[in-house]
This record gives C-alpha cells, structure tokens and sequence, in this order.
C-alpha cells in the first residue's frame, strides 16, 4: 500500500516567514518571497511560540548554519498551537531540497523549559548534512557531530517528513529538570532518508527512540548508519539503522528499507507492528521484543505483529569474528506476551531465534502464532529454540530450511510448541532471487547499491514506489 503526503494548511493567523540564503537580508521583514531574510537564527527568531507559524526555506539554497536549540531564555520553549495547527519548518519554491550543511553542530534541537515543551512541529523538505564528517568531502574535517535532529524536548506531536539527513541521525529522548519520568508522544517519521551516521567511539544510530509513545516509522529509507569504513569507524553490536528502547510504547513499523545497519536494522525492543519492511545487508536483521543490558523489560512482555516483511542477505560484523561478531539472525524475539509472526520471508539471513527465558523481568513466548513464512537458511539452522518458558505458541505451515537442520532445540522448549504442517525441504522454486536481480528486473542497475543509491533519491516530486519497501518486498515474496 503506497500512501499519501501529509497535507499541512495554514490558520488564518499563520505568520510565514520566507529565508533566502541566496537572496535574502536580515534587514528584510521575511513576510514574502520577495522579501526574504537570509539566516536561519533571523527566520527562527521570527516564530512566535505557541503559534502555528511557517519557516520556509528557499529550495535550491544553500547554509552552513543549523537550527540548533529551539529555546528562548525567559520565553519557555518553540511549540505549534495543537496538532491540527503546527509550527512548521519546510520549504518554498522549485529546485532540490535546502540544503543545511550543519558540520559539527546539532541541526535541529528542541528541549524542555522547566515549565514548557516543543510540541505540535512539523519539519518538511529539508536536508540536513553533516558536511565535515563525510569522508568523501572535501570539507571533511574530523567524525564530531552525527545528530541532525536531536530531540529532547518532553512534549507532544512530532513530524519528520520528506527530509534527507547525510552523516548525521535523529534522537528522540526526552529530558526535563525534576521530571522522573519525562515522556514525549506522537512521533512521525516519514517518506525521509536517514543515510550513514556513525561513531568511532560511543554509540550512533540513524534513529534513535527513547521514552516516546505512538511512534509511526513509515516508507523511509535507512542506510549504512553505524559505521564508516573510511572514517576509521569500525562495525559493533551497539550501532543500528534504528534503535526502540524497551521504554518506548506503540511502535509502528511500515514500509520502511532498512539496509546495511552496522548491527541491527530495527531493533523493535518494546514489540509493536512491524509489517511490509525490506531488511537486508545487517547483521541482525530484526530483534522484537528482545534486549540485553540493563535495561527495564515492559512489564508483563511485549505484543504486536511481524508481518510481510522480506529479510534478506545478511551481513556478518565479522566473518571471521568471536562472541557472536560472526553471527546472523533475521529475527530474534523474546520476551512475548503476544504476538503474530506470518508472512515473511527470510532468506540467507540465518535463522529466526525464539528465547523464550524467563528471568531477569523477561517473561518467556506465550500466545505466539507463527506461520506461513519461508526460511532458507544457508550455513545454520533454519529455527533456533532457547530456554523452555512456552505458553501457548503454534508454529504451523512454516518452510524450515537450514543446511545444518530444520530446528535446533537448544533446551528442550520444543516440547511446549504445538508444530504442524512445517516442511524443511527446498525445490528450485523456492530459491529467492536478490535485490540484484530485483533492481534488474525494473530495468536499472543489477546491484545492492545500485537499488541503495537510487532509494536514496527519493522525494516528494520524485517518489518512485519501487523503492518503498512494501513495494518491493512484496515483489520478492511473490518470485
């Protein structure tokens, strides 16, 4: 299902505030196209809070200047009016999208007041590039920065649309003076780009989530965030495409590529629905429900759907590595209080793992459905069992396959499964073709990065569905 825009309209007392690097000046009012100011600190310092004003940047120009911080001292925090009337940072006229090139600098960052939030705000159109951390740059400089939007406002109504955002991610982590639990709801990340952020020390993500519920991640593509190999920033466990903590709630998952993470490519710890995604080039393709450390499980488990995704041609940290760096999964889930897992394909991902332990606040697999998915496994098995904490879970009219066997029951949890109509054996119709062969077949480049690098275009005015992933994973599962 390809679907629509966000539709933004103005209020009547909508105050538009046009900026222009190219032809602006900050001595202008900014009130029309014609009389644009020039910097984005001017633009932004003509928003009224709590008001559904406009910031509209000339398409087609270029800033070395970010947002930054969306707080005025004495005057509480930038916020829309509600969410039918939000402020909104976007775009006017005809050519690409403005260009933001934020080196170092945080590009867009809302954050609490002890009494105030950024809330109702929509950012559209936009790209934001970390210039100075593009190895391939002439203006590289060094790998300080990484965050293109860096959220820690508590607060409600977020909107992310149609945005491109090269060498940095985006953080949504609340945060509030003497608040014990500060929480921001209603995240919407749509139809954007979040390509190759990374770190050589510390963590980082293409997006990062946490203490936020009702979070939408819809039609984007996410690519090769986590690591660089020209930057010296080596693949580890802790960087994702996407990382949902297990303090988030309401997790929506749709349509969404995530391609080449330097470990996970969703890492949907609070559960939530993860249907018609496209997952390739990870290592772990995607967790629901699973988490290690120290973090607090959701109480009583987590619930949701895993449905229609296509899991395909996993990536290794290391081939040759040691605790696990060697690895593939194309699904690990734990920790379930319900759920439904039908309809994928996972093919040369490795296996789907099944933990059912219950210890350490987890609480085992209970009312689990898993059916009609394909797994062809190469090099392990097809099903891995752990721990033996099953309640209620029917794993009916599955294709196993895995050259080392079927289902590897590692602590005798398969007595507690109800398996029937599974079969474990291939025929020549069952061997799925690759993103490769798919990029072919719709006439362009036969390569995984010819696919990547033509997805990697997408935008409003030049939306092709072939590189939406429903669209795609769809294609793949029907050959």
């Amino acid at each position: 299902m390809i679907r629509a825009w966000t539709n933004l309209t103005r209020s009547p007392d909508t105050r538009v505030i046009f900026v222009s690097s190219s032809v602006g000046d900050d001595a202008n009012d900014g009130l029309s196209e014609q009389t644009p100011v020039r910097t984005l600190a001017r633009g932004t310092s003509l928003l009224r809070d709590n008001h559904p004003d406009w910031l509209r940047l000339k398409r087609g120009d270029v800033w070395y200047e970010s947002f930054g911080p969306l707080s005025r001292q004495g005057d509480g925090a930038l916020a829309g009016r509600s969410p039918e009337e939000p402020m909104v940072f976007g775009y006017y006229g005809k050519g690409p999208r403005p260009l933001l090139k934020i080196g170092a600098e945080q590009g867009w960052s809302p954050w609490s007041t002890a009494d105030s939030a950024s809330s109702y705000i929509a950012i559209v159109g936009l790209h934001f590039y970390a210039h100075t951390r593009d190895p391939g740059s002439p203006e590289f400089s060094g790998i300080e920065g990484g965050q293109g939007i860096r959220s820690i406002s508590v607060g409600e109504n977020i909107l992310i649309e149609d945005c491109r955002f090269d060498f940095c991610g985006i953080i949504v982590d609340p945060f509030q003076k003497d608040n014990l639990n500060p929480r921001f709801s209603n995240v919407r990340i749509r139809r954007s780009v979040i390509y190759g952020n990374y770190a050589d020390t510390g963590h980082a993500q293409g997006i990062f989530l946490n203490n936020t519920d009702g979070i939408l991640l819809e039609e984007n593509v996410l690519d090769h965030n986590g690591w660089n190999e020209q930057a010296g920033a080596e693949r580890t466990k802790f960087n994702h495409n996407v990382y949902v903590t297990t303090y988030c709630t309401e997790l929506i998952a749709i349509g969404n590529i995530f391609a080449r993470g330097s470990s996970s490519g969703l890492q949907a710890r609070a559960g939530g629905i993860v249907n018609n995604n496209l997952f390739v080039g990870n290592a772990t393709q995607l967790n629901f429900g699973w988490y290690s450390g120290d973090a607090v499980p959701p109480q009583d488990g987590v619930t949701g759907t895993v449905l229609g995704n296509v899991i395909m041609d996993g990536d290794p940290i290391d081939p040759q590595g040691q605790n696990g760096e060697d690895a593939l999964w194309g699904i690990q889930a734990g920790n379930i209080q319900s759920a439904i897992i039908e309809n994928n394909l996972v093919v040369r991902s490795g296996e789907i793992t099944l933990s059912a332990k219950n210890t350490d606040g987890w609480v085992g697999i209970n009312n689990l459905e898993m059916k009609n998915n394909r797994v062809i496994a190469y090099e392990s098995y097809a099903l891995q069992i752990i721990h033996d904490e099953f309640s209620s879970v029917n794993i009916n009219n599955n294709l196993l396959y895995g050259e080392l066997g079927s289902i590897h029951d590692r602590d005798g949890g398969a007595q507690y499964i109800d398996f029937e109509n599974n079969v474990d054996t291939i025929t020549d119709e069952d061997i799925i073709q690759t993103i490769g062969y798919y990029h072919g077949q719709i006439g362009r480049g036969p390569t995984l990065e010819a696919f990547l690098a033509q997805a990697r275009n997408q935008e409003r005015g030049n939306w092709e569905r072939e590189y939406v992933g429903s669209w795609a994973s769809n294609w793949l599962r029907k050959r």
